[in-house]
């Protein structure tokens, strides 16, 4: 028997609803979102209406399934002592996991990095492209190592633009029949396995953001602003932006040479958008996340200088806009 203050229940209700229904739109996303890869890929695409009823058919089968699996979450309208998923704990937790997961795919690429082009479907990439992914997720991974370090508040605004590229991702090749990773990843099987993976990570950020057990907000973290690392903050992600949008859509930069594949610098602009959004949310934090942030991109930063040296020169027009990112970002934190 539970005491009443102490107990938990997903059934509680509370200004947004009850929480098991918010736990089976959670699962339902999950679930669907294989569904529809499912689907496009054995029997043709939904939105091009090929082979519709098969889909539907298959479709409704499936359907039975979800219903089935999602009855089993009525077991936890039951009373339990403690909560189970609580809000800024998850964030945590799930920032950490994306820290150490950008971390192992650097050092993938440093020491094993057949075997992960192998195990992933990417295409072999060149040298010159490995290294400079080595840098972006050396980069990433100090960001999120930094933003689990945060105020709740602070880690929400970080997961939130965080999921907008992955997102994206999804919704382009669900909805808009624009698979982005047709050319980077050439074994459909490998191919349908990212995107799976890539809306499982999309529903973890939505879960740990919206869909778990907040605390009543006494902890909102420093409120003190400065404008300064709000400005590097913003000229971080304006260049971030602006080099991930100009590979992205126009190819490697004159530096990387006649012989560089478009293709593979896709890989390094998707890195350069995440990073963007990343100091998109730093730029609308307080003053002492905004230094945290900014001190461990300097990370990045260093790593980037140095790469350049060593597979170019030491000409301004290589090192100009890198060195000049060192210099604010120095500036905003400590003069």
């Amino acid at each position: 028997m539970c005491i009443r203050d102490r107990c938990y229940t997903a059934l509680d209700t509370n200004q947004r609803g009850g929480e098991i229904f918010e736990a089976m739109g959670f699962v339902s996303a999950c679930v669907v979102n294989f569904l529809l890869h499912f689907h496009q890929t054995t029997l043709g695409s939904i939105s091009g209406a090929n082979a519709y009823v098969e889909n539907a058919g298959l479709g409704f089968g499936c359907l039975l399934v979800l219903t089935m699996g999602l009855l089993t979450i009525a077991n936890a309208a039951a009373p339990h002592p403690r909560i189970i998923f609580h809000r800024a704990p998850t964030m945590k937790y799930l920032l950490r996991a994306l820290y150490l997961g950008n971390f192992a795919l650097a050092a993938g690429l440093i020491w094993k990095r057949s075997e992960l082009e192998d195990l992933s479907g990417f295409k072999h990439l060149s040298e010159d492209i490995s290294l400079w992914m080595v840098v972006g997720h050396l980069t990433l991974g100090s960001l999120f190592a930094a933003a689990a370090q945060l105020s709740p508040c602070g880690q929400r605004k970080v997961l939130q633009y965080s999921m907008a590229l992955p997102l994206s991702v999804a919704l382009g090749c669900l909805f808009l029949e624009h698979d982005f990773m047709k050319e980077l990843i050439v074994a459909k099987q490998k191919r349908v396995c990212f995107h799976v993976f890539n809306g499982f990570l999309v529903g973890l950020m939505l879960f740990a953001c919206y869909y778990t057990k907040r605390y009543k907000m006494t902890d909102q973290g420093d409120t003190t602003e400065s404008s300064s690392r709000a400005n590097a903050c913003r000229f971080l992600y304006v260049q971030a932006l602006y080099f991930g949008g100009t590979m992205l859509y126009y190819g490697p930069p004159e530096v990387a040479g006649a012989n560089a594949s478009p293709t593979d610098w896709q890989l390094h602009a998707i890195i350069d958008l995440m990073i963007g959004m990343v100091y998109i949310a730093a730029a609308q934090l307080d003053a002492c996340s905004q230094k945290k942030l900014l001190q461990y991109g300097m990370t990045g930063t260093l790593a980037s200088i140095a790469l350049t040296v060593k597979l170019y020169d030491l000409s301004p027009s290589t090192l100009a806009m890198q060195v000049l990112s060192l210099v604010v970002a120095v500036h905003a934190c400590y003069m």
